[in-house]
């Protein structure tokens, strides 16, 4: 997933330098924050709700950590660190741990 999502990048930030101008990175990541937070912002407010019907009260603290990180594209850093913590939950079962927040 890393490589599609690095050519992906790559090729529409080739298309902005051929463009007439100098490259503006500001409005390149703008962009692909204002096409992507939709459908992220759906994505985590549906989780969440799911979690609060399925998830035992115990987890619900872990899913609002989750959620929060991903709102602030630092879920793969929380999930870092919750992998290091030899006694806490399965890294693997956490909700929103496929959600994929690249920015192509």
């Amino acid at each position: 997933m890393f490589s599609s999502s690095f050519r992906v990048i790559s090729a529409n930030l080739l298309r902005e330098v051929d463009r007439p101008g100098r490259l503006d990175l500001r409005a390149f990541w703008a962009a692909r924050l204002r096409r992507l937070t939709p459908a992220l912002s759906v994505l985590i407010v549906a989780t969440v709700l799911a979690g609060l019907v399925i998830l035992s009260p115990l987890e619900w603290k872990s899913l609002a950590q989750q959620a929060g990180a991903s709102v602030l594209y630092l879920s793969n850093v929380l999930f870092a660190a919750q992998a290091s913590d030899y006694f806490g939950n399965s890294i693997d079962q956490q909700p929103l741990l496929h959600k994929k927040q690249h920015l192509c």
